[in-house]
């Protein structure tokens, strides 16, 4: 049986340790031609993923501060993959992925998805997909599309994200979002989709999920079957080529 060692970053937050749950039903499988050592990783001593693992759990510090002492860790611990369970992890892990031996996309992917403005521009002009309105905030004064959204350009969890009713909402909100963009408001069902690919970028298996969520955080979700959502995952699939998967 081969062993192979897993290190998981973040494992402060539910991605996190739901990675090191999975490995351990791989464990727990009497099937199972692998056991995995897995070793628990974040930049917060009281993190409670750090006591998951098979192996103790470490602190490092932000990798966007001192990637070198992950490098070291991987190194010292043969670690044969880091699995990044933050997603502020996910660009400077791509940034060293070879000496890290990161399961991550390459980073003009990770720039794109971290980025709405980036995400929209190349959903809307170069896949040509149906995608909600958009502008920078220069040109608000041209915005006519009400209810809207204002929010981060970069961030997660909906932090920052506000609906405006009105013109003098957009132009508050404006003022106290840092890199904002602007985004019409679409009413209706919220959907959490995931698109799995193989090494050569293939999508191999999609995921839909009716979602329901509280401060933007998926509290409830169950699969359901959408033809255009899933004709929409191939395409940023096959185009994209994320390694590993892509939530949407």
């Amino acid at each position: 049986m081969r062993t192979v060692r897993i290190a998981v970053s973040g494992v402060a937050g539910a991605s996190g340790y739901g990675i090191l749950k999975c490995a351990d039903l791989i464990n727990k499988n009497p099937n199972s031609n692998y056991r995995v050592e897995t070793y628990p990783l974040d930049v917060k001593n009281e993190s409670v993923g750090l006591f998951m693992g098979t192996q103790p759990g470490s602190v490092l510090p932000k990798p966007e501060w001192d990637i070198q002492a992950w490098v070291d860790f991987v190194e010292k611990h043969k670690i044969d993959l880091l699995i990044p369970g933050a997603d502020r992890d996910l660009l400077p892990f791509a940034q060293n992925r070879e000496a890290l031996h990161a399961v991550v996309s390459d980073p003009e992917v990770i720039e794109i998805a971290d980025d709405k403005m980036k995400t929209a521009l190349y959903l809307n002009d170069e896949l040509n997909l149906n995608v909600p309105d958009f502008t920078h905030p220069e040109n608000a004064q041209d915005w006519n599309i009400f209810p809207c959204v204002v929010k981060p350009r970069v961030d997660a969890a909906s932090r920052g994200f506000r609906i405006c009713q009105d013109r003098e909402e957009m132009n508050f909100y404006l003022k106290h979002t840092k890199d904002p963009i602007i985004q019409e408001y679409l009413l209706g069902d919220e959907y959490t989709c995931n698109v799995f690919c193989d090494r050569d970028g293939i999508p191999r298996a999609k995921l839909v999920m009716l979602r329901k969520d509280y401060s933007g955080i998926a509290i409830q979700a169950r699969p359901v079957v959408r033809e255009t959502i899933d004709e929409m995952l191939d395409v940023i699939g096959r185009d994209l080529k994320p390694m590993g998967t892509l939530s949407v």
